[in-house]
């Protein structure tokens, strides 16, 4: 409850200078709605929803064998990579995706294995699989996945 609280605090810090109302906006926010952002100018007004539309195309729910997640990798995989959701998740987070963000970094911890020196897939597909490329990658680079050498490359 503190959380939520400081959350709409901080939404109505960052957005009053658009719109008077959003100290109120901020006090109506749903448990799923971080955020709400209204301005007097249309353009900005019509972007920032356009642009929320989008990022919204891209989640799903519980209808996959993953769960909820949405596409966080190079298009057309219908998969999320380590990289993108850590870039992502502040973003998904404000609209509303934290279930999906939970679900997707627990897949990655799910995945740890001794195997790949405690490493996990780089990249996991909406069929709660690695992708072909991730297999690929650990095929071809023994225990180690060349797509992590931040947190699991042996020199």
């Amino acid at each position: 409850m503190k959380a939520k609280y400081l959350i709409s605090a901080t939404a109505a810090c960052l957005f009053s200078s658009c719109n008077a109302d959003a100290g109120k906006h901020a006090e109506k926010m749903s448990a799923v709605e971080v955020a709400v952002f209204t301005s007097t100018d249309s353009i900005l007004q019509n972007t920032y929803e356009w642009a929320k539309k989008q990022a919204l195309g891209y989640s799903h729910d519980d209808n996959d064998p993953v769960g909820a997640w949405y596409e966080a990798a190079l298009p057309q995989r219908e998969a999320f990579c380590m990289r993108d959701v850590s870039h992502q998740s502040v973003g998904a987070h404000i609209l509303g995706l934290s279930k999906h963000n939970k679900n997707m970094l627990g897949k990655f911890v799910e995945n740890i294995d001794k195997k790949r020196d405690y490493c996990s897939f780089w990249e996991i597909n909406r069929y709660n699989r690695p992708t072909p490329q991730t297999t690929r990658q650990t095929r071809n680079s023994g225990i180690i996945l060349t797509r992590i050498s931040m947190s699991c490359r042996h020199v």
